[in-house]
């Protein structure tokens, strides 16, 4: 799936840090994967789980 600089933007700004929390669920990154995405996350003060829970919404919107 490719994301464009207008979907990445629409992520950020809906995964800032601040929120409410969510029942937690298991993803399938490896260590490396999800180490990365910490990271990202943390130098622009976002929420990993939020950038996943965008990721998700997009694609159930694409689907229909």
């Amino acid at each position: 799936m490719q994301l464009s600089k207008a979907d990445l933007k629409l992520i950020e700004n809906m995964a800032s840090a601040k929120g409410v929390r969510r029942k937690a669920r298991n993803i399938s990154l490896d260590d490396e994967q999800f180490e990365r995405l910490q990271q990202h996350c943390q130098e622009q003060g976002l929420a990993p789980n939020k950038v996943i829970d965008m990721l998700i919404k997009l694609y159930l919107e694409a689907v229909g």
